[in-house]
């Protein structure tokens, strides 16, 4: 650590309160951002379906009705799914540019939400192993919806990804390849595990909270895990030098 470097912070939960005075600051900006983050998904997904509804009439001539049939269309699903994935995390990218640049005190506009196209190729590298993970926890841990351990199961997977809450404003920030991005934000929050996950999970609730009430609720709770989270990074790593993943 450099003497000009200020000492490492511990992570607030007060920054779940200033996300919604930023939020409520800025209206509009984030209104029309979250207006275009949602067609957006809308669209990728609508895509998505489309490709694999394709493939499925091609292949198998229907939809398929179990894991053996989906079998046969699992290299086009994956690859569907990835680059869906690295597609809405493109997105979320610049829904963080807009929250940093906020809290930074600079001017934000809902255009903002597309600044980051250029991190598609590394979004396509984070994408390959998070779907890769989601498919062998589906098709071999995650219990059925109707069973009582799978809420459990979510709690424990919401988990394992706490101490990479801080990759995607890190990429953004720093530049950072995602693996260097996701070495760095594990770092630093696992120093202090217990209030990341307590405070990543409050961030989740409060975002999910609006997508259950969709649509509009979910246009004004959208920004909030990305402000929350940005802030969190701003106070504890922001003003800080990075070296290969460490944080000085």
């Amino acid at each position: 650590m450099r003497a000009s470097d200020p000492p490492e912070s511990s992570l607030r939960f007060g920054c779940l309160a200033d996300a919604w005075t930023l939020r409520r600051s800025s209206m509009g900006a984030w209104t029309g951002a979250s207006i275009i983050v949602a067609c957006v998904i809308a669209a990728t997904m609508a895509i998505a379906l489309g490709l694999i509804t394709l493939a499925s009439h091609q292949v198998i001539g229907h939809w398929p009705k179990d894991f053996e049939e989906a079998d046969r269309i699992l290299a086009v699903g994956f690859g569907v799914g990835v680059l869906a994935t690295a597609t809405i995390w493109t997105a979320d990218a610049g829904v963080f540019a807009m929250a940093l640049a906020q809290i930074r005190g600079e001017e934000i506009r809902a255009t903002q939400v597309v600044s980051q196209a250029r991190l598609l190729p590394r979004m396509l590298l984070l994408a390959l192993p998070a779907n890769l993970s989601i498919f062998l926890i589906d098709r071999l841990v995650r219990p059925p919806m109707t069973s009582p351990y799978w809420w459990m199961f979510e709690l424990l997977t919401l988990a394992l990804a706490t101490p990479f809450a801080f990759v995607l404003p890190i990429m953004v920030d720093r530049g950072l390849k995602p693996h260097e991005a996701a070495r760095t934000s594990s770092l630093t929050l696992i120093r202090q595990y217990p209030r990341a996950f307590a405070f990543y999970f409050a961030a989740y609730v409060q975002t999910m909270a609006g997508l259950a009430c969709f649509f509009l609720a979910y246009l004004w709770t959208l920004p909030l895990f990305a402000l929350s989270v940005s802030k969190a990074y701003e106070e504890m790593i922001g003003g800080r030098r990075l070296e290969s993943g460490s944080i000085h």
